[in-house]
């Protein structure tokens, strides 16, 4: 057992040099950057002073069923549990690395564009006339479209169902495939739960919810084409997991 701490220290540095130092920093650059732009669009806006898409605004205040909070702590933590926990015989750390990193980009990417066509088409919710009398912010007030809640949620569902059905396994054992199915289906679920609870919360309208649904679902199978594309190129080694130790795979 000790002689494998050993050799997975060793098989990780030599891992580590299969990244590309200039690409990761231009990656994570730009993730940064656009984070940024997304916080910036999160505080300020609508751009215009007419809202493009319009709609019934006289729906009472109620709370969130799903809070930004537990919304971000559910992401993360269906992140960590597949990422990090999931079971598997051939558990290729560059793989994860990089798929962990794309799941962190497709969220950022998500916030930037939602919060982007948020501040352009300025619709106002439905509860916004109650959130006027309230004392709301603006920003708060015309962010209708479209649904931020249901496009996080579905970017994360899409990007790890993605990663369950490439990444894990070899979809041959219909005991596999199952277990897949039934976690691919609990993460869309889920996704399509928080998309409901948006409507019955008077914070979005059918369409905002499908367009958020949209959004999300295309952000994540983008981000996961390109990393998957990243390491489909990639040569050099690569520490490999395997039942009684540890293995190289050296991609050509």
């Amino acid at each position: 057992m000790k002689l494998n701490y050993v050799y997975g220290v060793f098989f990780f540095a030599l891992t580590c040099t299969a990244l590309d130092p200039v690409r990761e920093s231009l990656e994570w650059g730009a993730t940064g950057a656009i984070g940024a732009g997304a916080y910036v669009l999160s505080v300020n806006g609508p751009f215009f002073d007419e809202p493009l898409i319009d709609g019934d605004t006289d729906k009472g205040l109620k709370d969130d069923t799903v809070p930004n909070e537990i919304l971000v702590y559910a992401s993360s933590g269906a992140a960590l549990a597949i990422f990090l926990i999931t079971p598997n015989n051939d558990e290729r750390l560059l793989t994860r690395y990089s798929h962990g990193k794309g799941y962190i980009q497709a969220l950022t990417v998500d916030c930037f564009l939602y919060g982007l066509i948020k501040d352009v088409v300025g619709s106002p919710r439905p509860c916004a006339d109650a959130r006027y009398e309230s004392g709301f912010p603006k920003r708060s007030i015309r962010d209708s479209f479209p649904s931020g809640h249901t496009a996080t949620a579905f970017t994360s569902a899409t990007y790890l169902s993605l990663y369950i059905w490439n990444c894990l396994g070899d979809n041959r054992g219909s005991a596999e495939i199952i277990s897949k199915s039934a976690l691919s289906a609990a993460l869309m679920c889920s996704a399509g739960w928080i998309g409901y609870t948006r409507i019955d919360d008077n914070m979005h309208r059918t369409e905002d919810v499908i367009a958020g649904a949209a959004l999300g679902t295309a952000v994540a199978a983008g981000v996961f084409a390109f990393q998957q594309n990243a390491l489909d190129s990639r040569g050099g080694p690569e520490l490999t997991v395997i039942p009684d130790g540890f293995a190289i795979l050296w991609r050509f």
